[in-house]
């Protein structure tokens, strides 16, 4: 009788053993934390982070969603760095801590752009951007041409990493180098972007009130071409925008083009 019970009592030991490993590799998540985020919103971090309070996780899989969220977050192009802490309260439970560092959101600069649509002339202008309003990665840009034209362009553009993205635009400048035309040159566009195709071009659609002589209405789809949804990159500077245009003027007259 010896024998048997003896395996018995060894089997329980195994058995014992075995429920601590498992348990050891799992972990329940109690809370998450975002500290760090003076501009940004908590809201907005949030919505990175794939794990769920409340529940279980194996180590490795955490571990690897914990690389994927700080990978994600890094390419909104908010913050310098980022980091984990992980504590464990008496329970055993898991609080983690996601830790930002956010980077500077105002910018001020010169900034110049050829069209080859028009003379080839350069546009010269500075420009005032902030690149987090209402800490939700959504920019606001004013510029004023110092150069070829004079007058006002502002531009706002929600958030890049959104698989729809909005973007108006108002511009009122006066030409300095045509002697024949005196009038402002008043444009109004409103944009949806779709954003979901690649990571270097989006298609989009746009509408524009553009006064020039002539006042007309111009709905055009058009192409984005540049490193728009990851601006940590070396090439994010690299950005164009092809257009195919098609509207009516002010006397009904059909306007096309590219």
């Amino acid at each position: 009788m010896r024998k048997p019970t003896i395996f018995m009592f060894f089997a329980l030991i195994i058995s014992l053993f075995l429920v601590q490993t498992l348990k050891a590799d799992n972990v329940f998540l109690k809370k998450i934390n975002v500290v760090g985020n003076r501009i940004t919103k908590t809201s907005y971090i949030l919505e990175k982070v794939t794990l769920e309070p409340g529940k279980t996780y194996d180590i490795d899989d955490l571990m690897d969603q914990m690389s994927i969220i700080k990978s994600d977050l890094l390419q909104t192009g908010l913050f310098e760095n980022l980091y984990f802490d992980d504590q464990l309260d008496n329970n055993k439970n898991l609080i983690l801590t996601i830790k930002v560092k956010e980077k500077n959101y105002l910018f001020l600069g010169p900034e110049g752009e050829i069209y080859y649509k028009k003379s080839g002339n350069p546009d010269i202008s500075v420009y005032l951007e902030y690149v987090n309003l209402l800490g939700l990665n959504n920019k606001i840009k004013v510029s004023f041409p110092i150069y070829e034209n004079r007058g006002l362009f502002i531009n706002y553009r929600s958030d890049n990493q959104r698989k729809l993205i909005f973007e108006s635009s108002v511009e009122l400048k006066k030409l300095r180098s045509d002697p024949v035309i005196t009038e402002d040159y008043l444009t109004t566009n409103f944009y949806l972007i779709y954003n979901g195709l690649s990571n270097f071009y989006n298609l989009g659609s746009g509408l524009t009130y553009n006064r020039y002589i002539d006042s007309a209405f111009i709905l055009f789809p058009f192409i984005e071409f540049g490193s728009l949804k990851k601006p940590e990159d070396k090439d994010s500077w690299l950005y164009s925008r092809e257009l195919i245009d098609i509207g009516y003027g002010e006397n009904n007259d059909l306007i096309y083009g590219f």
